[in-house]
């Protein structure tokens, strides 16, 4: 989805108004994901704002991949073995938290 943007004059300076556009549900009552309201005394000091939206709307456009994590063999695990069988166990990946 696009985002959207409204610069208006008024009598102190600009509005900067952007949206993302959504649709109307049961839960959303307004015709937008967010809106960004914002005043300026000129045009310019919109550019940045306007840009860096527009840069982070395009990195979190883009397809994430997941990422496997890794993780130990669980068969190795010294469950059910008292604390110093499984920290004797070199394949034993068990931690133990003492109270």
């Amino acid at each position: 989805m696009q985002i959207l943007h409204t610069i208006t004059k008024t009598e102190s300076g600009y509005i900067l108004k952007i949206w993302e556009p959504a649709e109307l549900t049961k839960d959303r009552v307004r015709p937008f994901l967010w809106e960004l309201n914002l005043n300026a005394a000129t045009t310019e000091e919109f550019e940045l704002v306007l840009e860096q939206i527009n840069f982070l709307h395009q990195y979190h456009s883009e397809a994430l991949t997941m990422i496997p994590l890794l993780s130990p063999d669980l068969t190795k695990i010294g469950f059910g073995q008292g604390d110093d069988e499984a920290i004797g166990n070199d394949e034993c990946t068990t931690c133990c938290l003492s109270t």
